[in-house]
């Protein structure tokens, strides 16, 4: 049997990095910011006779409950001032760190570029190389595993969802992924707390699941999220407003057994018809038909994506339209526009697949911190 694993947190508390011995600190965390039994950074950190002086909170909040691209106010907690990354700024400003000895990251990811902990950890690393604040990662799991998928951002595509060039679904932890930006970007004050036990293959056996944002409650949830994210760039919704976000998905006007007939030609992928009614978020109060999806083995969530989006524009290019501002948003999603104009026929399979390929050219520069499993 494998020993268990030992996140970032749980290791500090065995040992204390000289970094942040004695150490005045801020902390960048959320409410999976967990020991497995429970214990919330903060306590942690004061338990071990850290001041922490200072409180911040990413997207979804300090407490992870406010929603998608809901903007957070800054605010206090246990009489600590509580300064929002995801409001009024993206990243700390200069007097937030000044006076710190260190600033303790502890976000859990879910291996996705679109999801924004990776903007905010660069962010935050870019604000402490100016200040000469040491930046403290305390490492934890990639739900879905060291398995990379996708291509790169593009010349012009670059966002929040999409703030720096690794493939979309990157097959990093945190601990990595900040390893590899300070590379690029020659920063000298990273300093990675690495797990203990952890091989990359699959979630660690036994390790409990907090939720780092509202609507990915489950595993399941986060592990679907590479395929079902790019609905948030549609008029279908992505099951928000019910109890499997991200794991079922439709319109009122969708056909779900249609739909999960095509699902379920994709290999690592079970498709059920079902029927929803979401409380908030896309088509609130309507019943919604569509599928429910599962996952069987290993699956490719950038070609599953594509039969999912083409299928659904197939039965109603009008009522399956794309949503955004200024451009598309399932574009800053992928970080290129090949996805979509493959699904709206634009361009062909060979040049998406073509796309895909070139996600290859980033493989050599992933960063491995743990011995992977054969």
């Amino acid at each position: 049997m494998n020993p268990p694993v030992g996140v970032g947190l749980e290791v500090i508390r065995r040992e204390l990095p000289v970094v942040l011995r004695g150490a005045r600190v801020g902390l960048v965390a959320h409410a999976a910011s967990r020991l497995p039994a429970g214990e919330h950074a903060l306590s942690v950190l004061q338990d071990l006779g850290l001041t922490v002086v200072r409180l911040f909170g990413p997207e979804h909040g300090f407490f992870g409950a406010a929603g998608a691209g809901e903007g957070v106010p800054d605010s206090a907690h246990d009489g600590l001032p509580l300064v929002s990354l995801y409001g009024a700024r993206r990243a700390p400003d200069p007097e937030h760190l000044r006076g710190l000895d260190a600033l303790v990251f502890d976000l859990q990811d879910v291996g996705v570029r679109a999801y924004t902990y990776l903007s905010t950890l660069k962010a935050c690393l870019a604000r402490c190389a100016e200040a000469g604040v040491p930046l403290v990662l305390l490492d934890r799991p990639n739900p879905l595993g060291y398995g990379s998928f996708g291509a790169g951002v593009a010349d012009g595509f670059g966002s929040f969802v999409g703030a720096h060039d690794v493939r979309f679904v990157h097959g990093m932890t945190l601990g990595e992924l900040a390893t590899l930006i300070a590379r690029d970007l020659e920063f000298r004050i990273l300093h990675v707390v690495r797990m203990t036990g952890y091989d990359g293959s699959v979630w660690p056996s036994g390790s409990p699941w907090h939720a780092p944002s509202p609507n990915l409650p489950r595993l399941e949830s986060a592990q679907l999220y590479p395929l079902t994210v790019f609905l948030e760039g549609t008029a279908l919704s992505e099951g928000r407003g019910t109890d499997a976000p991200f794991e079922q998905v439709g319109a009122p006007w969708l056909d779900g057994e249609a739909l999960a007939r095509v699902m379920n030609e994709q290999s690592g992928v079970r498709a059920e018809p079902v029927q929803f009614t979401p409380n908030f978020s896309k088509h609130e109060g309507a019943v919604v038909s569509g599928v429910r999806l599962s996952r069987t083995g290993p699956f490719d969530p950038l070609r599953s994506a594509r039969v999912l989006l083409t299928e659904a524009r197939r039965q109603d290019p009008e009522r399956c339209g794309w949503l955004g501002l200024k451009r598309p948003f399932v574009d800053l999603l992928a970080g290129s526009d090949v996805l979509r104009r493959t699904v709206d026929g634009e361009t062909s399979e060979d040049d998406f697949e073509a796309w895909l390929e070139t996600g290859e050219r980033l493989e050599p520069r992933r960063v491995k911190l743990y011995d992977r499993r054969k």
